[in-house]
């Protein structure tokens, strides 16, 4: 049985958080649900060996040229809106095959630009 981990995105602060309880410097003033998110760890690894999380952004293919969000689906985690970088038409999902051929390049609240988002 994998490990179950979280990690946490404090919107107004901008940063992560790994243990809202005890470690978050918000401890002393506490804040509200909305201005968190959470993200859950897949369970998988990519080919450096760093967790995997939701709401990361994965490369593979050719020099990483194909890029897509990580997200929990119907039947798992799997990948969405990949791109070829270049191709306006060439958006698609699939499930994680071979998570060691991808690479953690970001995620859509630091790096939302990675994936043509503003």
């Amino acid at each position: 049985m994998r490990e179950i981990k979280f990690r946490f995105w404090h919107k107004i602060a901008k940063c992560w958080e790994d243990d809202l309880l005890t470690t978050s410097p918000y401890y002393q003033n506490p804040f509200s649900r909305d201005d968190i998110i959470v993200s859950q760890w897949t369970g998988l690894l990519d080919k450096n060996g760093v967790e995997i999380y939701g709401g990361d952004i994965v490369a593979h293919g050719y020099l990483g040229c194909i890029r897509g969000e990580v997200t929990w689906g119907d039947y798992g985690w799997e990948v969405i809106n990949q791109a070829i970088l270049g191709r306006e038409d060439s958006y698609g999902n699939s499930y994680f095959q071979h998570p060691d051929a991808y690479k953690i390049i970001g995620n859509i609240y630091e790096n939302p630009k990675l994936l043509g988002k503003v």
